[in-house]
């Protein structure tokens, strides 16, 4: 098979492999945001004074589990999209009022009790670690550029 016919079957596979490759970077822009504490350079507003409890910690930070919940929720030729638990969204967002928290079970000092549902007034400040950036078009067509001239080579 002549070099080019193999680099035209790598390049089709490669335009399969587009939205996966813009998904798992954005994914790591949005894990990047996270530990730099800033979107685009721009800082993300510090905790309240008093604090304490969590004082030694990263922002958004606590078990993990926030940050595992960020993955690529949809993936089309045109488009990709990103989701996240409803707290790690509303801190992306910023988000001011009263909110309904489902029952749940919880587990303190080893014991597991039930919390039944109830509404919490939350007053979170934007803390954006995602959304249209040009830092992160610029990081994504990079990647895909790196593989255009590998597929090419």
């Amino acid at each position: 098979m002549p070099h080019w016919t193999e680099s035209v079957r790598r390049l089709e596979q490669l335009k399969l492999d587009v939205p996966k490759l813009a998904g798992n970077e954005m994914v790591n822009f949005a894990l990047d945001n996270i530990r730099k504490e800033s979107f685009e350079g721009k800082p993300w507003p510090k905790r309240k004074a008093g604090a304490v409890r969590d004082s030694g910690r990263n922002l958004l930070v606590n078990t993990g589990a926030g940050r595992r919940s960020i993955k690529v929720s949809r993936s089309t030729p045109q488009q990709t999209q990103l989701t996240a638990n409803d707290y790690m969204q509303a801190h992306n967002e910023g988000e001011n009022g009263t909110f309904t928290v489902n029952a749940h079970s919880r587990t303190r000092k080893g014991r597991t009790h039930n919390v039944a549902s109830h509404s919490r007034k939350m007053n979170l400040p934007e803390r954006r670690f995602t959304g249209k950036s040009d830092e992160q078009t610029t990081r994504i067509q990079k990647v895909i550029t790196n593989r255009i001239i590998k597929a090419l080579t």
